[in-house]
């Protein structure tokens, strides 16, 4: 499916956790990976943000909530979000994905009109 799990062993390169999703202990890794590129101009760096990115739109995109899937069946795990998914509208914004940024924005600023935070 090309999801990535939460958590790897880097002793066993076995997968700890595999919830896959773009919150709290794998949101660091797509913002690196597209800065990486902008900073270096790797080509594979891209490709493999670009890669990435589409397998998490495919499976976790739920009407524009980002949810917790399985990394191996792309079913469905989690529909909490955490504050560390707040991120990807201005990383959706980074690469011209500006229509599912909106969308994505409007989302968390829904949860914070109602609870007044994320």
């Amino acid at each position: 499916l090309g999801l990535l799990g939460n958590v790897i062993d880097t002793q066993t390169g076995l997968w700890r956790d595999v919830d896959s999703g773009v919150g709290a202990g794998i949101d660091s890794f797509y913002e690196y990976l597209l800065k990486s590129y902008l900073f270096l101009g790797h080509k594979e760096y891209f490709d493999m943000f670009a890669q990435s990115y589409k397998d998490v739109v495919r499976f976790a995109n739920k009407e524009s909530w980002y949810i917790w899937v399985n990394m191996h069946s792309g079913q469905m795990r989690y529909t909490w979000v955490d504050s560390l998914s707040a991120f990807w509208p201005g990383l959706q914004t980074s690469i011209g994905d500006l229509s599912s940024a909106m969308s994505s924005h409007d989302k968390y600023f829904k949860l914070w009109s109602i609870y007044g935070y994320i």
